[in-house]
Parts: C-alpha cells; sequence; structure tokens
C-alpha cells in the first residue's frame, strides 16, 4: 500500500462511515476502502503502515459505541486517533412520489429508535436495510409507491426520490462523532484533548484516589473518567478524557510518575470522549438530595419509611 495513503472504514459501500471519511484532512477519496468488520479494519491500520481507519465513536442516537472502543483498546498495539469530525445528517422520509400514505419503511436499525414513534402512528411496518444508500436503492428497484426509505437528503434525493409529506415532520438531525485512526502518529504540540487509559497493577481500595491526587497535584483538568472491570482478575481499569494534550509537559510528568509507581498507561489519542447527548436543562431542575434533612428523609423513604 505504497504511494497514496490509503483510508479504510468498515462497509458496506454507501454508509455513513464512508461519507465521513471525506470529512478528514487528508484524505484522498479515491483511495477510501471498504472492509468487512472492525477486526479488520483495526488489524490491518495497526500493521500495515501508510494506512488510515475510520470509526464510529459516538452518536446522538445510541450514546458512545462503546464496542469499537473495546476493540481499539484490546485488539491494536499501535494504533491512535489523530483526529475527531462530526458527520451531521438530517434524516427524513423519501419514497417515490410525496403525496403518498406509506405502508412499508426501509430503515437502517442503527437509526431505528429515531423515527420509531412516527412508524407506530402511521402503522408503518418497519423492514431492515443494512444502510440508507442501500434503502434508498431499494425502494427505486422495487417500484412500489408506497415504500419509502428514511435517508439523508443528499443520498435520497441524489438516487431521484422526493420527500414524502406525511412524515416531513418527523425529521431527524443525525449527528455521529467519528475518529480518524494512524499508525504511530506524529503528535501535535497544539491539541488540547487527549484520552487514555490507566491500569494499576495493585487494584486495592485507595487506587484511584492516589492517582486522582497526582491529577490535582499537576493541575490536570478531567473532563471524562470511567472504570472498566477485567473479568478474568477482578482489576479495574480507568478511561481518562483530560482537558491537555499528550504532549503537555503537565500531563507528560503526571503519567510518568504514575508508570514509575507501576500503573500501566495505554495512550488512545488527542482527542476527547465527547457528549453528543447534551441535557436540555439546568442542575437545578434535576431530582437531587439537597441538605442532611432531605437526604436523611430519602434514606428513610429508601427503608418503608423507617429511619
Amino acid at each position: 500500500m505504497a504511494g497514496t495513503p490509503v483510508t479504510l472504514f468498515q462497509g458496506p459501500r454507501g454508509s455513513s462511515d464512508e461519507r465521513a471519511a471525506l470529512l478528514f484532512d487528508g484524505i484522498e477519496p479515491t483511495q477510501v476502502l471498504a472492509l468487512d468488520s472492525l477486526d479488520e479494519l483495526l488489524f490491518t491500520v495497526d500493521t500495515v503502515d501508510g494506512t488510515f481507519g475510520i470509526i464510529p465513536l459516538e452518536n446522538n442516537v445510541n450514546g458512545e459505541f462503546t464496542g469499537a472502543l473495546s476493540r481499539l483498546i484490546l485488539t491494536t498495539e499501535h494504533c491512535m486517533v489523530t483526529q475527531v469530525r462530526t458527520l451531521e445528517e438530517e434524516i427524513g422520509a423519501y419514497g417515490l412520489v410525496g403525496n403518498v400514505i406509506p405502508r412499508e419503511a426501509l430503515v437502517n436499525i442503527d437509526i431505528l429508535p429515531k423515527f420509531s414513534r412516527a412508524l407506530r402512528e402511521l402503522d408503518v411496518e418497519a423492514l431492515p436495510a443494512e444502510t440508507t444508500f442501500e434503502a434508498c436503492k431499494a425502494v427505486i428497484q422495487r417500484g412500489n409507491p408506497e415504500m419509502i426509505a428514511f435517508a439523508p437528503k443528499a443520498i435520497a434525493e441524489g438516487l431521484g426520490l422526493v420527500p414524502v409529506i406525511a412524515l416531513a415532520h418527523h425529521n431527524q438531525m443525525l449527528r455521529t462523532r467519528y475518529g480518524l485512526l494512524q499508525r504511530d502518529p506524529i503528535l501535535s504540540s497544539k491539541s488540547s484533548r487527549s484520552t487514555f487509559l490507566l491500569w494499576p497493577k495493585d487494584d486495592s481500595v485507595g487506587t484511584l484516589s492516589t492517582m486522582l491526587e497526582e491529577f490535582r497535584v499537576n493541575d490536570i483538568d478531567i473532563v471524562s473518567l470511567r472504570s472498566f472491570l477485567f473479568a478474568l482478575d477482578s482489576s479495574h481499569a480507568f478511561l481518562f478524557s483530560v482537558n491537555n494534550g499528550l504532549l503537555d509537559a503537565k500531563l507528560q510528568a503526571t503519567l510518568k510518575t504514575l508508570v514509575g509507581q507501576g500503573v500501566r498507561a495505554r495512550l488512545l489519542g488527542d482527542y476527547g470522549i465527547e457528549d453528543l447527548l447534551p441535557i436540555d436543562t439546568t442542575v437545578e431542575k434535576v431530582r437531587m438530595l439537597d441538605g442532611i434533612a432531605n437526604y436523611e428523609a430519602e434514606m428513610a423513604r429508601l427503608q418503608g419509611g423507617k429511619a
């Protein structure tokens, strides 16, 4: 694969993963190739020089794609995420004619939750489609005016389909954040976010607080922290996202200290795990326990009214 870098995505052709590839800097459209599985993509990027990989990190339907992140951590040695981009597409209902009450709808299973209510209201049967592109092609090939596809406007109208009037008010915005994978990348000193996994050899009470104290001392701003339990030995690893790039001197000092204390580290890239599902409220509107009296009343309630 010498010459122009090859960019790989998990197929099939016409998927949003393929469209996302064109959002990244330095990607040649003619060198974007499909692979059959995520594991094949990760293995290829991890072992073959001159390849990039596109992986979905999260979207506003399903949240974080923990499977993709887990496979990245567990099956690669050299891969890191070097760029992050968001593909934003308005998904709507499209058919052969606009003025129709549909009876069947081809919809990709990943976006079905966005439209299940609309389909129930109109008593429309949902049929699975591998991609939104394939859904649109199937509508055209079958020639049934009562069959529709849910797809991005650019894909549907590019194939000659028109918006279905009865479902026009159910259009939904789908936002998916993708990462660009690279083997042994050259990091940028301009990056201000990073993600990494820390796995203490001594998994005991106080281990996490000891690590957090090191972050505090070095003024590292933690954005996200979650733990993973490895079932075979019941040990915990901790996934951090911080407001410091991997080349930041303070973060380097922190990680060097922790590694010296027996903590194993896996650097995953100069990107942050983001939240695509912002809560449309203020914290004051969330039911929380405020004050000792309220806390004691809640505990009494949870014990069946016994103080």
